[in-house]
């Protein structure tokens, strides 16, 4: 008797002790700055699947737009969350906006579109 009772304090203890294994948690497309900054403005939808991959994010209602989410959550820690959106036009790419901004120092959308914009200037 004095077994069963000694071993059913003992479960008891170590339950109330959480030790309760929780895996690393990743979800999405995994997101890298090197992958980031290749992209260019003008890339083809082709180009840039290549090198971020298939986009998890993608409405039917918004063909043109494409987001790119990765999700990271340690055991017993807060999550992180990165998210790049990409904005295509006739099939180029136009728009790059990241969240959180500093994580990949890439230039904001209304730059971007400004240094497109000459670019199509200086061409014609």
């Amino acid at each position: 008797m004095t077994k069963w009772t000694i071993c059913f304090l003992f479960m008891l203890v170590l339950s109330a002790c959480n030790i309760v294994y929780r895996p690393d948690l990743q979800q999405g497309n995994i997101l890298e700055q090197p992958a980031i900054a290749q992209l260019k403005l003008g890339m083809t939808e082709e180009q840039v699947r290549y090198l971020l991959g298939s986009c998890v994010l993608q409405t039917p209602l918004q063909s043109h737009r494409s987001d790119y989410v990765y999700l990271y959550q340690p055991a017993h820690a807060k999550p992180t969350q990165y998210r790049v959106t990409l904005t295509f036009s006739h099939g180029r790419l136009r728009c790059i906006e990241t969240a959180p901004s500093s994580l990949f120092h890439c230039r904001t959308c209304a730059t971007m579109r400004s240094t497109l914009y000459q670019k199509e200037r200086s061409q014609d």
